[in-house]
């Protein structure tokens, strides 16, 4: 997959997990959520911008509601909420198939 480099070039508290410049993934379905996100803006139904706001918003709320909050544990966590909330906000997905959407990543997480 080509990743645009506004996303992959992303900085500040928004910027992606790396190892040796390279992105990393602890867990399959966070790949899985990444490459989500990065396809559905590809096809034009967010501008990056509205995600890249979300993302940052879900991380300054969670280290505000915990100081010790490790972002970059639970980044791809508040990277599935960011695109949860733009998915709802811009009608691109009812919030009912979210939710049937976040059982099944679940599982991915459990597995």
């Amino acid at each position: 997959m080509v990743i645009p480099s506004y996303i992959s070039d992303m900085e500040g508290k928004c910027s992606q997990p790396r190892k040796n410049g390279e992105l990393v993934f602890q867990k399959p379905w966070e790949g899985k959520i990444f490459a989500m996100a990065v396809a559905l803006n590809k096809r034009f139904l967010f501008p990056w911008d509205d995600f890249r706001d979300r993302l940052i918003e879900e991380i300054t709320t969670a280290e505000k509601n915990n100081p010790d909050h490790e972002t970059e544990k639970y980044y791809y966590e508040h990277w599935q909420k960011a695109l949860e909330g733009v998915l709802i906000q811009k009608k691109i997905v009812p919030e009912e198939k979210i939710t049937q959407i976040i059982e099944e990543l679940k599982r991915c997480k459990e597995g």
